[in-house]
């Protein structure tokens, strides 16, 4: 390994022993997550059951502080992979906050969205595309998405 590998790997595991307890916390194990450390992925991914993660993963997604960077964005793709059975209780969060100015992620809060088959979602992912918040794959997936729990 290397001498950067070895320090996320370190750091991240230092988070994942403490139970990744603060929001702070679970914010940096998401960049270590985006920056390939395979602890802070099998860690997320593990907990894809787990609510409270999610619970404060949404907002962490949606970047309500404002924080930016690498958290944000990595949080959006762990709550896309979420179930809609997790996700519909976030469905008004999600709808709040979608889709969030200016970032390259809104493709996959418009799945997670889509999951929680929340009324009004069809009308916002439209516009969201409209608006060019979506790419054409990302916009694609969604729709799927929702089709899936228009099945359930």
């Amino acid at each position: 390994m290397t001498d950067y590998r070895d320090r996320i790997e370190s750091q991240a595991k230092a988070i994942v022993e403490a139970g990744a307890a603060t929001d702070d916390a679970l914010r940096e194990l998401l960049v270590l997550a985006c920056h390939s450390s395979r602890i802070a992925d099998a860690f997320l991914a593990d907990r894809l059951d787990d609510e409270a993660i999610l619970a404060r993963l949404v907002p962490i997604a949606l970047d309500e502080e404002g924080h930016g960077g690498d958290a944000p964005m990595e949080a959006a793709y762990r709550v896309e992979r979420y179930p809609p059975r997790l996700l519909r209780a976030h469905a008004d969060a999600l709808l709040g906050g979608f889709p969030v100015p200016e970032v390259g992620y809104n493709d996959a809060l418009a799945v997670a969205l889509a999951k929680t088959g929340a009324q009004d979602v069809e009308k916002r992912i439209l516009a969201a595309n409209a608006a060019g918040a979506l790419t054409a794959a990302g916009f694609e997936r969604a729709l799927a998405a929702l089709r899936a729990s228009e099945g359930r």
